[in-house]
């Protein structure tokens, strides 16, 4: 049985590890520049999400939606005091590690009986930008929102399927006739 110690971290667990996954997801920031985000890089204001050193020490700002913001004041309410202002920490109060965030994704592949090899953190960053693309964002802003210098490199999200080259044909105004 679990004393009141045990009970209160893994309950502060749970909302850091919520709050770290939905991070990821919600802005498909890299594995790096999540674990040196601060505390002032989020705005709970004007909800912009700010990365100062992403890849080749490129900054950018990325806007938050509500369900990203409730999760990190979620997180951030029990967050343990620290002498850091690092947003994630382990239980003692460090700065979030590479093993820590490890440790919670195979947490929440493992809660969702996800067992297929291949998924990793990054994934979540590929999961991030397709779904903008399926759902109508521009190429200019997806390089912008995952802080790409070049456009080619944004380029590799338009692979598409075969399924969705075959819905697409279906589509022609002169198909099934």
């Amino acid at each position: 049985m679990l004393d009141a110690t045990d009970q209160t971290y893994f309950f502060m667990l749970a909302f850091r590890d919520k709050a770290v996954l939905g991070t990821l997801m919600y802005t498909g920031i890299r594995r790096g520049e999540l674990l040196a985000l601060n505390t002032n890089a989020v705005d709970f204001q004007a909800c912009p999400l700010t990365v100062k050193n992403g890849k080749g020490g490129m900054g950018r700002v990325i806007p938050l939606c509500e369900e990203l913001m409730e999760l990190l004041r979620d997180w951030l309410e029990p967050r343990p005091e620290c002498e850091h202002d690092g947003v994630f920490t382990t239980r003692s109060g460090q700065p979030l590690g590479k093993h820590g965030l490890q440790d919670a994704f195979q947490r929440a592949k493992k809660a969702a009986s996800i067992e297929r090899e291949g998924i990793t953190i990054h994934s979540l960053r590929h999961t991030f930008a397709s779904l903008l693309l399926q759902n109508g964002a521009d190429l200019v802003s997806l390089q912008r929102l995952l802080g790409h210098s070049s456009l080619d490199t944004t380029a590799i999200y338009l692979y598409v399927q075969m399924d969705g080259l075959r819905e697409a044909v279906k589509k022609h105004p002169l198909a099934g006739r």
